[in-house]
């Protein structure tokens, strides 16, 4: 039996594709936005509803994403302005990568500029502290170094110990006891008021196999933030002292005992993508 050539098709380019996809993915988050050609049955009517339902689970999947990294933001304003102000973002801010670990780390800043947000100054702060948490859990593994590392250096040798931040490691520098508002919308202490309310610098890390979050000692954000380029202890320990209050030895016990200082790795050590 004879066969028949098929009918000539149009070919879609590349440029082509990706206009469809942008304009598909921009529907999904605009409802001021037509259907997309082709999404759905030819009747127009039918295709609205349907795109209409798909619309509605993006933005619904999407806030699910946001209130799952951020549970204390949710606690502290409730979940239906969560999910009111999710939804605001959402819409504004669409995801830029597939991995939804990421998504998000926009939500504090604009919490900070969101007017309905305005009675809860502190709401921004809870928020960045929670990308630090998710950031911290989902960074790379370091053996972090210990008070034993230090014996039997001389002062001097001390002092030229080339030092790197742990990977996992995160500081918060607030005007609000931010810490103590996450434990307490997070289950991790009972609810009431903090017992000061006064600005704290915060440190998250996770020197092994839990996320921890600790208030800072005076000039240890200062040490830290020397850190985030490998640096000497000497030059860490003058970033830190140079703030006017900041006690080295208890500086230096915190951050080991949090696990929070690791050694450089050398050049042949490093990992590339």
């Amino acid at each position: 039996m004879q066969t028949l050539p098929r009918p000539p098709s149009a070919k879609v380019g590349p440029a082509d594709r990706l206009a469809a996809q942008s304009a598909f993915a921009a529907a999904c988050l605009d409802p001021a936005r037509a259907v997309p050609d082709g999404a759905g049955p030819a009747e127009a009517g039918e295709r609205a509803r349907r795109f209409g339902v798909y619309r509605n689970n993006v933005v619904v999947g999407l806030t699910d994403v946001l209130a799952a990294k951020f549970p204390a933001v949710q606690s502290l304003v409730g979940e239906a302005f969560f999910r009111a102000a999710a939804g605001v973002f959402v819409r504004a801010e669409p995801p830029r990568s597939p991995i939804m670990a990421l998504y998000g780390d926009d939500f504090p800043a604009f919490l900070a500029g969101f007017p309905p947000a305005e009675g809860v100054p502190y709401l921004a702060d809870v928020a960045r502290l929670e990308v630090l948490v998710l950031r911290a859990f989902h960074a790379a593994d370091a053996p972090p170094l210990t008070a034993a590392d230090f014996t039997g250096l001389t002062p001097d040798g001390a002092a030229r110990l080339l030092l790197a931040r742990h990977p996992a490691v995160g500081v918060l520098r607030s005007d609000w006891p931010v810490t103590a508002l996450w434990e307490m919308n997070t289950g991790r202490r009972p609810l009431g008021d903090p017992p000061f309310w006064q600005g704290e610098d915060v440190l998250v890390t996770r020197p092994r196999w839990e996320v921890e979050v600790a208030a800072l000692p005076a000039g240890a954000a200062a040490f830290l933030a020397r850190l985030d380029e490998p640096a000497p202890l000497a030059e860490a320990a003058a970033a830190a002292l140079a703030t006017g209050d900041g006690d080295l030895s208890v500086i230096l016990h915190t951050l080991l005992a949090a696990g929070a200082l690791v050694r450089p790795a050398a050049p042949s050590e490093e990992t590339h993508p």
